[in-house]
């Protein structure tokens, strides 16, 4: 069962599909970042990790979200100018 879209529909099509897969993508490595946080959190209840540990941890969930969301960002900027790009060529054909 295929979704056929008109020829000129095609890139806005394509470019839904793109950005909702990507941001599940994103979001299961955001998931990641969320729980690491609470690894440490748990860790921090048991008071067994030095704290030089905990610090080091707190900066690589920090880290990992950070550069989730950054590297979300720029992957939505490329697509919206692919997007773009494929609007402006089928106009241009017409």
């Amino acid at each position: 069962m295929a979704l056929s879209l008109p020829p000129n529909l095609k890139p806005i099509g394509d470019f839904s599909v793109q950005v909702i897969v990507g941001a599940i993508l994103f979001t299961l490595i955001a998931l990641v970042a969320v729980a690491l946080a609470g690894l440490v959190k748990w860790i921090e209840t048991w008071n067994v990790a030095p704290e030089w540990l905990l610090d080091g941890l707190h900066w690589v969930e920090w880290g990992i979200f950070w550069v989730d969301v950054f590297s979300f960002g720029l992957f939505l900027m490329a697509e919206v100018a692919k997007l773009i790009r494929a609007l402006w060529l089928g106009w241009r054909s017409l």
